[in-house]
């Protein structure tokens, strides 16, 4: 059986936000504890949906809820990988993101995105199907 490469495991249908956590080191400091950030996202961003089509589109699908009215039921944008598949660049208007990405499976997506230099924030965001 072969195995599915990171672009089929990633475009196999939407994912769905089921945990954000931070992690803040300052260079020096004694370790420091991860916190979760789920219990303090706005409800209508948990019920999204992301799809990452083949071809390197990318779709944000809002849910039932959303902040506004008028907030636009679908954003779009591209995807990329890198060549070892350990890397993904998100691409939404004039924003663009890099995140590593710390597990891709069948069923879960985990990324990970750190900003700044000292500190160092590190967020990991957990998707899954």
């Amino acid at each position: 059986m072969k195995s599915e490469s990171a672009t089929d495991l990633l475009s196999a249908g939407g994912w769905r936000l089921t945990d954000l956590t931070s992690r803040t080191v300052t260079a020096g400091s004694a370790e420091v504890p991860t916190v979760s950030l789920v219990g303090r996202l706005k409800p209508w961003l948990l019920d999204n949906t992301i799809e990452y089509k083949a071809g390197g589109a990318y779709n944000v699908s809002e849910g039932a809820l959303k902040a506004t009215t008028d907030a636009p039921a679908l954003t779009t944008g591209a995807w990329q990988l890198n060549a070892k598949g350990d890397s993904l660049t998100v691409r939404q208007d004039k924003n663009v993101r890099r995140y590593s990405i710390a597990e891709l499976t069948a069923s879960t997506l985990r990324l990970n995105y750190s900003e700044g230099t000292s500190p160092v924030t590190t967020y990991t965001t957990v998707y899954s199907h």
